[in-house]
């Protein structure tokens, strides 16, 4: 998927990327990086 897929996603559900962020041990900072492409994901 791509980051806007992913955006567009989080979107229709209602969640912020904050929010399930921290709902799954991840910090914030971190998610917005992989979705942007600045750090690479390593799983998944």
């Amino acid at each position: 998927m791509t980051e806007q897929e992913i955006r567009e996603a989080f979107r229709q559900t209602g969640i912020s990327i904050a929010a399930w962020a921290n709902a799954n041990g991840f910090a914030p900072n971190l998610v917005y990086d992989v979705l942007a492409g600045r750090r690479p994901a390593i799983r998944g």
